[in-house]
């Protein structure tokens, strides 16, 4: 947050000093405060406040009803009883989506070695933010799917609060305590965020003000200048009529604050950013963005979650409101049935007026019951069978319980009863994979949510930090570790991405099973990681050398590209590297320009993975190498050549005319030998070396190989 108090200047541009957004502190927070009352009136008189409440009333209906039955009726003669089918597929709509667990992937600016680095780093600061306790992000993102499912719409707020943090010097004017700030989260739903309800689409939206309720003696502590004016607020919720969960007794310690944000538009070029208790307590004031080098934001640091808006509205829709009439349908026939059977649950006996029996008979309970035979049949007692409902009655039950699910596309299977007419395990998965795609626009919205919100985490921690930090991420080897770091080490990030995990592999019964089937295809070859997989669950450990090759790989081929070769360890996986290099020459222009540095050096360090696989010679020092030890192959997963095959693969010489490559020996040697008729053969090595064994080409007619080409 910004830290301006000068409550007369106006930090916008004069060109459109009449928007609002442009107005000096105190007319432009009065302009707010109206915009706050027309959302809160549009909301009454449109009908959607009524509509939240619905939503919220159904939802939480064990905890409105008191998880009870209750009388109604001018006697109390009816029970109301409900059964909550809503809320429950609402809940295995947020478990469907929410249950894969979320691997956040670091984007780089630029994809180099040194930015690569970094990459672990930034992927364990949203592990942090995420995961960690103090945070709890993880948390308060499963609440936002849940808020959305049930209001239509939801949000995350991500702000620096520069009152959190490590203590760095007391401020020199006020004495107060600075710190170095740390980034803090809340979620609101649409009854705390205010925005333009004119627009049609909600990605034209430029402003939002969120209405958060805090401790008013913080604000006192955090701005001590404004303290006697702070004091004097109450919970004013009596005026806006918004908390859908109102006290008798209102506390006064506890009352809200709003926080205005406006984007970064073509009339309001650095934004701004006003928080405010209403326009007589203003805290602060100022652009969004100051600037590089400058605290504040580079955007709206408000993620929403939403799955899809109405036409022509900013307003999202939820299935919910879809379910409630249905949900409200199904309680009255419940109630319907429990009032019939608790009132007539006790047996009811008929007999005929005069038959000399007595009520007291059947008081004590079980009795011994006689009656007149003279009156005959007509005055025996019989039973009045006053408790039976309508078959009808029960068919619309189960009929709406299955509209529910058709509308949530829940299907009965997801939620424990599978339908009878489920008969084999292939149409089981289909029904199961429907549900699952009609319901992808939801997990959607989620991951979008995830990817905006620790993107812009990313930024806003660049943007305020101050000095350094210390932070517990857990690495790649899944150790946490302590790394001190500061905004310079987040420069090259450019964004945060989001992969949703199996929820299978999480568990222990999922990855010791995944184990099982690596260790039959042959991927796993040390028996120590399968058994760390079965005793610590670390399923990563049985791909980390293939992690570690790729990224190697990558940061070659960066080397590559700048004309650089790289030296080969004998310990690569030759094979995957050879492939992944070629790469950088699988283009036209590599083909049209063979002399290119960048080819050359390609080709040469391609060269150098062929000499320790299969044997060689160094097109630079000219020394024969390779082939690679059989155990070490088998060790490191490489292929052994077969008996009877050449030792060594030569990639052709330089055409003519072209140069040597840097640091290469002057192409001395003898005039390869005339090839047999059976093809072309490979050329010889050096005066004194051993001549490198021919590979015969089958006859094809064809001029000799070109750039690229294995002989």
């Amino acid at each position: 947050m910004l830290d301006s108090t000068d409550l007369t200047k106006s930090p916008m541009s004069d060109t459109t000093s009449g928007y609002f957004a442009n107005l000096e502190t105190r007319e432009c927070a009065y302009e707010i405060w109206s915009r706050i009352e027309e959302y809160y009136n549009e909301m009454r008189r449109t009908g959607r406040l009524a509509l939240y409440r619905n939503s919220y009333t159904n939802f939480y209906m064990g905890w409105i009803y008191r998880a009870s039955m209750y009388r109604s009726g001018e006697m109390g003669e009816l029970t109301r009883s409900f059964w909550n089918h809503e809320r429950a597929l609402l809940l295995d709509l947020k478990t469907l989506t929410t249950q894969n667990k979320i691997a956040y992937k670091a984007q780089v600016m630029n994809s180099n070695a040194g930015s690569a680095q970094n990459i672990e780093f930034a992927n364990g600061l949203a592990e942090r933010y995420s995961e960690g306790i103090e945070y709890n992000l993880d948390g308060k993102s499963r609440q936002g799917v849940e808020d959305t499912l049930v209001w239509g719409a939801s949000a995350v707020v991500g702000l620096w609060n520069r009152f959190k943090g490590e203590e760095m010097m007391p401020d020199p004017e006020t004495g107060q305590m600075l710190r170095d700030g740390d980034m803090e989260f809340f979620n609101v739903t649409p009854m705390d965020d205010i925005i333009n309800t004119t627009h049609q689409d909600r990605e034209q939206i430029q402003w939002r003000c969120i209405r958060r309720w805090v401790n008013k003696y913080d604000l006192v502590a955090m701005y001590p200048k404004l303290a006697a004016t702070i004091t004097q607020f109450a919970d004013q919720e009596s005026g806006y009529a918004t908390k859908l969960v109102s006290l008798i007794h209102h506390d006064n310690e506890t009352i809200p604050i709003f926080y205005f944000f406006h984007g970064k538009t073509a009339a309001v070029p650095k934004g701004r950013l006003m928080v405010m208790a209403d326009p007589t307590c203003i805290f602060e004031d100022g652009p969004l963005d100051q600037g590089d080098g400058k605290r504040g934001y580079d955007h709206i640091p408000v993620y929403d979650n939403i799955v899809s808006t109405m036409q022509g509205s900013p307003y999202g829709y939820s299935v919910a409101f879809d379910l409630i009439p249905l949900q409200q349908c199904l309680n009255e026939l419940v109630s319907a049935v429990t009032t019939n059977n608790i009132n007539f649950a006790i047996q009811c006996v008929m007999a005929m007026k005069g038959s000399n029996l007595q009520y007291q008979e059947l008081a004590s309970g079980m009795s011994f019951i006689e009656y007149d035979p003279k009156v005959g049949q007509a005055g025996k007692p019989e039973p009045l069978n006053l408790l039976s409902s309508k078959p009808e009655t029960y068919q619309f039950i189960e009929m709406l319980i299955k509209n529910m699910n058709m509308l949530a596309h829940v299907d009965s299977l997801m939620r424990g009863y599978p339908d009878a007419t489920i008969t084999s395990g292939q149409y089981a998965a289909l029904v199961n994979i429907q549900s699952v795609i009609f319901n992808s626009g939801l997990q959607k919205a989620y991951a979008r949510q995830q990817e905006a919100m620790m993107t812009g985490i990313i930024k806003t921690i660049r943007k305020n930090m101050i000095g350094k930090k210390i932070a517990k991420i857990v690495g790649n080897n899944s150790e946490p570790y302590l790394k001190t770091f500061t905004s310079s080490d987040l420069i090259d990030i450019d964004s945060i991405a989001v992969e949703l995990v199996n929820p299978m592999i999480q568990t222990a019964a999922g990855k010791m099973s995944m184990a099982d089937n690596l260790m039959k295809t042959g991927l796993i070859k040390d028996a120590q990681e399968y058994i760390q997989v079965y005793t610590e669950g670390d399923l990563p450990q049985l791909y980390r050398r293939q992690e570690t090759q790729l990224k190697l790989i990558k940061q070659e081929n960066e080397a590559l590209m700048k004309s650089t070769c790289p030296e080969v360890a004998i310990t690569d996986n030759h094979v995957t590297h050879i492939l992944e290099h070629t790469q950088v020459i699988d283009n036209i222009e590599a083909r049209m320009n063979p002399n290119d540095p960048v080819v050359v050096n390609a080709l040469m360090h391609i060269q150098k993975h062929l000499n320790k696989l299969a044997g060689g010679q160094d097109p630079v020092t000219g020394k024969i190498e390779g082939p690679i030890n059989p155990i070490l192959a088998g060790i490191i997963g490489d292929p052994t050549l077969p008996p009877g095959t050449p030792s060594q693969i030569q990639l052709p010489p330089q055409q003519p005319g072209m140069a040597p490559p840097p640091g290469a020996p002057p192409q001395g040697g003898p005039p390869p030998q005339k090839p047999p008729q059976a093809g072309p053969t490979q050329p010889q090595g050096k005066p004194g070396t051993p001549a490198l064994p021919a590979q015969t080409l089958p006859q094809t007619g064809a001029p000799g190989p070109q750039m690229g080409v294995l002989r």
